[in-house]
């Protein structure tokens, strides 16, 4: 039997949500690693040596943000290609893959300052990776799930499940997922 328009959107809609938690789970790996390296060169006082050598603060920010950068668009062009591979209508259809490429290259721009700004809350780089793993995994990969589920249960669900995705909207990973 052919599908209705409802049941093809509602197929849609669940490709796309799978599609972001995939998605979430990768590149949390990636912003994982990220603060990893930072926290160690904190720690192991590398990056003291380099501004006592006579590097600028602002040089070592701007080298470590181009080269963390240039690796996440590695990332970003292999989802792209396996989004065209595996032909994910929600991402690719009409100007939605514009709209895809857009949101990696700017979830990048955006998620790479914020975990350079995390990387100041752990003093281990084992733990700074774990927990920012798990951190960038339940906020960019569950709590939109979450949210979701509470718009679509009742109004009165509906409304706490907006507010709170307002609020959450200020992280990048959770306005990526």
């Amino acid at each position: 039997m052919p599908r209705t328009y409802q049941q093809t959107q509602i197929n849609r809609a669940i490709s796309g949500f799978y599609g972001s938690f995939i998605f979430a789970i990768a590149l949390a790996f990636k912003f994982a690693s990220i603060i990893s390296f930072i926290v160690k060169e904190r720690v192991d006082r590398s990056k003291h040596q380099q501004i006592v050598s006579g590097m600028k603060v602002s040089a070592y920010w701007i080298g470590n943000f181009i080269y963390d950068f240039l690796l996440y668009l590695i990332v970003a062009v292999i989802a792209i290609i396996l989004i065209l591979a595996f032909q994910i209508q929600a991402y690719n259809t009409g100007d939605a893959l514009t709209g895809t490429i857009l949101l990696f290259l700017f979830y990048g721009l955006s998620y790479i300052p914020v975990t350079y700004i995390f990387a100041y809350l752990f003093q281990d780089y084992g733990n700074a990776q774990a927990g920012y793993y798990f951190l960038t995994f339940i906020v960019g990969g569950m709590l939109p799930l979450v949210t979701w589920v509470l718009r679509i249960i009742t109004l009165s669900s509906s409304r706490i499940g907006r507010g709170i995705s307002w609020v959450l909207r200020l992280y990048p990973s959770y306005a990526f997922g």
